[in-house]
């Protein structure tokens, strides 16, 4: 069963020194349950994020990222760089929203690394006509994941 487990969690890109060689099956159950608690709240933050774009929703940005979070990446113009409040107002500028254009939503998660307390989640979205790469560092605070930085590319 122990066997099953670890399957499981590579699955997910956890790293197998998370289970100890000498571990009883109850103190096995107990650390998968917290990593794929976490992974759950993780996909949860992501969902978010991408409804704020999606609605246009400042509110939602300022919930799903730290308040101290910093995005940056490359457009066709060049580097952009944002703080939270600078991003959170772009978000809510585009107006009507992809949702009120019934834009097709696009939102997939490549890849999520689980460390502790910290976490590293690639996605590829649609927003604003353009397919992104994101790369989002995640830390939990108070048991709730937040975006502490967003690194983004134009994919197409």
């Amino acid at each position: 069963r122990q066997d099953l487990l670890k399957k499981e969690l590579e699955e997910i890109n956890i790293i197998n020194e998370f289970l100890p060689k000498q571990m009883d099956e109850n103190e096995t159950k107990k650390i998968c349950e917290n990593i794929l608690e976490d992974k759950t709240k993780i996909e949860a933050c992501i969902q978010l994020y991408f409804d704020s774009l999606y609605e246009s929703d400042a509110e939602k940005v300022r919930s799903s990222f730290h308040d101290a979070a910093m995005i940056s990446g490359y457009l066709p113009d060049g580097l952009h760089e944002m703080n939270l409040d600078d991003f959170a107002s772009f978000v809510s500028s585009q107006q009507p929203s992809p949702k009120e254009n019934n834009d097709e939503i696009l939102l997939e998660i490549i890849s999520c690394d689980i460390n502790g307390s910290t976490a590293s989640v690639k996605v590829r979205d649609g927003y604003l006509g353009m397919i992104f790469v994101d790369t989002l560092s995640l830390l939990k605070v108070n048991d709730d994941w937040k975006i502490y930085t967003k690194l983004f590319h134009v994919e197409s």
